[in-house]
């Protein structure tokens, strides 16, 4: 599995620095370049963090987060999100949770208004927060059940907005394309195994009633994915009355 990760690794430095490299495409401000920046020194992680930044809807989500107040991100990864969330804003506090201790350290990279815990996210207690994240972390919890239990728990804390970031069944090459992706590509990079199947997706029309039946408002957020190989699409959810 070493030499397999080491592989793809190349491959994936090999076409995002030869055959389509991100510098060119012009797309990051300032602040993304400076979160980017954080992780140079990592190896692949300074990669990985382009590539994410470059791909994943991180300029949408953080005009729809707050500017100021408590922020959590729930599967923080190493952080990228988290860190440039507080880049942008000094008067938020974002506390990131990931369940990779390693990540976890990864993601710290010294910001006075970040805060990262190794815990898991369907049993730790969550702080009352302005604004919660899940961005692409559903269609990783173990079952599909579990998608319920947290929306229910994270009702309970959270006193703004939750933003969820997941994948669409629309384009459906892109979607196919993601599911690669999520079967075989993280496994590989972020999970030390050759596969994973155990990944729970929904249509946009699921994920509407599952929203509504935990107690939320859904509105979807639409945003160009252009020239992008997945098929990002974002939920901002507020409690019902």
């Amino acid at each position: 599995m070493k030499y397999i990760r080491l592989i793809l690794i190349k491959l994936l430095t090999w076409f995002f620095e030869f055959v389509y490299p991100i510098e060119n495409k012009k797309v990051f401000s300032k602040n993304m370049k400076r979160a980017v920046n954080l992780y140079a020194d990592g190896g692949f992680d300074g990669l990985f963090a382009k590539i994410r930044m470059w791909d994943a809807p991180y300029k949408e989500i953080e005009k729809m987060v707050p500017k100021k107040g408590i922020v959590v991100d729930l599967g923080s990864g190493d952080g990228l999100l988290s860190n440039y969330l507080a880049i942008e804003s000094t008067q938020r506090k974002v506390i990131g949770f990931e369940n990779n201790k390693e990540r976890v350290k990864r993601a710290e990279k010294g910001l006075k208004n970040t805060i990262f815990k190794e815990a898991d996210i369907l049993n730790v207690d969550f702080p009352k927060a302005e604004c919660f994240l899940l961005i692409h972390v559903f269609h990783h919890l173990s079952k599909k059940s579990d998608q319920k239990k947290l929306l229910l728990k994270i009702r309970k804390s959270i006193k703004g907005s939750l933003i969820v970031a997941e994948i669409s069944e629309k384009p459906f090459l892109k979607f196919i394309f993601s599911v690669f992706t999520d079967f075989l590509i993280v496994p590989i990079l972020f999970g030390e195994k050759l596969v994973d199947t155990n990944v729970h997706y929904r249509k946009d029309k699921e994920w509407r009633k599952l929203f509504t039946e935990c107690g939320f408002e859904v509105k979807r957020v639409s945003f160009p994915h252009r020239g992008m190989p997945f098929s990002h699409v974002l939920y901002e959810c507020r409690k019902s009355s």
